[in-house]
């Protein structure tokens, strides 16, 4: 289920619930918001792996996965995928708003289906993971605040765009075990120079992005 992703997506949602409690504040629904997208998230994964198993399995980063070593079944997987997504859609049904609902599982089906689509058939699949990557901040920030404003923009474009240069940076440094894999990133479209002078954009306009927040008056210096 990838708790390395769970982990760094829920202090997402943490950041999210820390930039709204000026709407309001309740342990009930900080916890059940944290839990509820946090096992989402791990069927999410569980199914992104069950999906890539075979080109997990090529790869020296992913090879130890269970999923891609065969020491859970198809079956056993799916079964765990579908009893993590329904205790969390519950737990986030039943002590968050329907807002944050709907951002899950518009996060679940981008993730799950449409970015583990993509990863096998255009060398955009990052850009695309962006959503279900920005998505998490933003629920924890409707879960106090309970709209879709201005700032709940802003917090999602500023991961979205956190995430390119993070991946990015991987996409190049595993470059020729994402070739043997059989999956093409924008790392093997463009040069290392073109890739790094993106990157360097990329991080320049997370910074601009970043200094909004102060300007805008939602956090301090």
């Amino acid at each position: 289920s990838k708790p390395g992703i769970i982990y760094g997506n829920i202090l997402h949602v943490i950041a999210g619930l820390a930039l709204a409690v000026r709407f309001s504040w309740s342990w009930t629904a900080a916890v059940a918001v944290i839990i509820g997208s946090g096992l989402v998230m791990a069927s999410a994964c569980v199914l992104n792996n069950l999906y890539d198993r075979d080109i997990d399995m090529r790869m020296k980063r992913t090879a130890h996965r269970p999923s891609a070593v065969r020491s859970v079944s198809v079956i056993g997987a799916l079964v765990y995928a579908f009893a993590l997504v329904v205790i969390g859609l519950a737990i986030l049904v039943l002590w968050t708003n329907w807002l944050t609902v709907w951002l899950g599982i518009v996060a679940y089906i981008s993730y799950a289906v449409i970015y583990t689509y993509s990863k096998h058939h255009t060398v955009h699949s990052t850009l695309i993971g962006t959503l279900p990557g920005a998505l998490p901040a933003v629920a924890g920030y409707t879960e106090l605040s309970g709209q879709l404003d201005y700032t709940a923009v802003l917090i999602g474009v500023l991961v979205a765009i956190w995430q390119l240069p993070h991946f990015y940076a991987i996409a190049v440094f595993r470059s020729s075990e994402y070739k043997a894999a059989g999956i093409r990133l924008l790392s093997h479209v463009l040069t290392k120079k073109e890739m790094v002078r993106l990157i360097s954009l990329l991080v320049a306009g997370y910074t601009v992005l970043a200094l909004t927040f102060v300007a805008s008056g939602m956090i301090g210096w």
